[in-house]
Order: C-alpha cells, then sequence, then structure tokens
C-alpha cells in the first residue's frame, strides 16, 4: 500500500506499525504457510527501492520487446 503524499510522517508510521503487527501474528504466518507464499515483508524506505527497481525492471523488458 502506498500512502497519498498528503499523510504525515506520523501517521504513516502508525500505519506502517499496523502491518508490522499484522505481519508478525501466527493467523498471518499460517495464511503465509497455506498459500505456499514467500514472505518478503517490506516497508517504508525498503519498500520504496523494492518499488522503484521493480519499475525499473519492467521498463526495461518492456523495451527491449519493442512495447515502450
Amino acid at each position: 500500500m502506498l500512502a497519498p503524499p498528503e499523510i504525515s510522517d506520523e501517521r504513516t508510521a502508525e500505519l506502517i506499525g499496523y502491518f508490522e503487527e499484522m505481519h508478525e501474528t501466527p493467523e498471518w504466518q499460517q495464511v503465509v504457510a497455506d498459500n505456499g507464499w514467500t514472505d518478503d515483508f517490506k516497508t517504508g524506505e525498503e519498500f520504496g527501492e523494492f518499488i522503484t527497481e521493480q519499475d525499473d525492471r519492467v521498463s526495461s523488458t518492456l523495451e527491449e520487446l519493442g512495447l515502450l
């Protein structure tokens, strides 16, 4: 989830905290296991860097295919 720019740093930290709490619950860990998901949880700057890397990767692939 990406926060709109008008959300304060305090509110952003609060929302990230909710996701971090959820991520640590046994119930969430069970959902991950039941679905065979890879647990690659990211928040904050780390998530932003991941999104940028993915955007660059997809853009370069589309360029290679002549779609951009």
